[in-house]
């Protein structure tokens, strides 16, 4: 029984952390790219790519985990 209970918030653990660790990494990315030139569309294009992940993984965050 203890197992059953302990089992879903061990999994809700682990995912927010690596939730948390990939968003540490989309911040680091984020961050370069503000480095390159705004003239360059391609890296303008990631940088939304990647704002839009960063709003995802907030949202799966706030699902429940059956």
């Amino acid at each position: 029984l203890l197992l059953l209970i302990i089992t879903p918030i061990s999994k809700q653990i682990l995912q927010t952390g690596l939730f948390q660790i990939l968003e540490i990494y989309f911040v680091i990315l984020i961050n370069h790219i503000l480095k390159i030139k705004p003239e360059n569309q391609r890296w303008q294009f990631v940088l939304t790519i990647l704002i839009y992940l960063l709003d995802l993984m907030q949202s799966l965050l706030n699902l429940k985990i059956v």
